[in-house]
């Protein structure tokens, strides 16, 4: 590994499955989606699942687990459920998020209630639960933030300033600030 790579943890859904949703009209029978985004440090990182036909759909039967890379013990994971259909707006049917800042390194569950999530809910209130498996490895205590891609700054992998105190052997050429002849 490198010493970027060591200086991550990383969040692995590995089972995701969502119950009692939203099923819309006779007419109008919904697909469900799960949009997943981990914040951490300013960055977002953000995975979609399969969308499922389904009231109870389990979007990752079947599929490669969703690995995300997290560079801060403070992050979140917000999990918002969807439904879609087919030229029509995609609507939330509701939201959970969960913060790592407290969570132990290893496997773990979870089977939550859905809460509200924005202007577009379905109907008066989020309904549904979602069942997620996990496994989670918290980046270590030590780790150097501005390592963790985008953290800081506009760069792939962020972008920080230093302050030189003291410098030897500079040529003429670097007194003006700059080394690079661009």
């Amino acid at each position: 590994t490198t010493d970027h790579e060591d200086q991550q943890g990383c969040f692995i859904i590995t089972e995701l499955s969502g119950s009692d949703l939203f099923r819309g009209t006779h007419l109008h029978a919904s697909h469900h989606v799960c949009r997943i985004a981990l914040y951490a440090a300013g960055t977002t990182q953000e995975q979609s699942t399969p969308t499922v036909y389904s009231v109870e759909p389990d979007w990752l039967e079947g599929q490669a687990p969703m690995v995300f890379n997290t560079c801060h013990r403070a992050s979140t994971v917000t999990f918002t459920v969807w439904r879609t259909r087919d030229h029509h707006e995609d609507c939330s049917v509701g939201e959970l998020t969960l913060s790592l800042r407290d969570k132990q390194e290893g496997d773990a569950t979870f089977d939550e209630a859905l809460g509200s999530s924005g202007p577009c809910l379905v109907s008066q209130e989020a309904t549904g639960r979602l069942h997620c498996t996990y496994t989670y490895r918290p980046p270590p205590p030590d780790a150097v933030l501005p390592l963790c891609p985008g953290a800081i700054g506009d760069g792939a992998f962020g972008k920080f300033w230093i302050r030189v105190l003291k410098c030897e052997d500079l040529r003429s050429a670097d007194v003006g600030g700059k080394s690079d002849p661009f």
